[in-house]
């Protein structure tokens, strides 16, 4: 009998535990990715966000490009909603690899309650690059 009891406990803090843990699936972390060439915009797969923020938040690590001498140190992100509607104010932000820390991108008025938000990334300069990049729809 104590041992049950002992097992219940164990496992009522086991639950309690992970779901007090914010769930991680929305922020991915240093994942490399290829930006084409001619601005062409590279669409990450749908994040769910929690509804307690007002933004969402990318980072470009490094950019590099696909052949040739590494210039290269900004790219560009836009954020959608699922049904492919820009949900920020701006075109795009410019991600710097430089910055260290990640960069707040607001999400527009009237899509503040979007559940899902797509990232799409692309290069700076008309030339094909890869990037590792980290991204979070908060």
């Amino acid at each position: 009998m104590r041992l049950n009891k002992k097992i219940i406990s164990i496992v009522v803090l086991a639950l309690v535990l992970i779901t007090s843990v914010p769930v991680f699936a929305a922020l991915e972390s240093d994942v490399t990715i290829s930006l084409g060439s001619d601005y062409s915009w590279n669409k990450r797969q749908a994040l769910t966000r929690s509804g307690s923020y007002n933004d969402v938040t990318a980072r470009c690590h490094s950019v590099y490009p696909s052949s040739g001498n590494d210039n290269f140190e900004k790219i560009r992100v836009c954020i959608e909603n699922t049904a492919g509607t820009r949900i920020m104010d701006s075109s795009y932000v410019t991600l710097n690899e430089t910055s260290s820390s990640s960069t707040s991108i607001p999400i527009k008025q009237g899509y503040l309650d979007t559940d899902s938000v797509v990232f799409k990334f692309c290069g700076n300069t008309e030339k094909a690059a890869s990037a590792v990049v980290s991204y979070n729809a908060r």
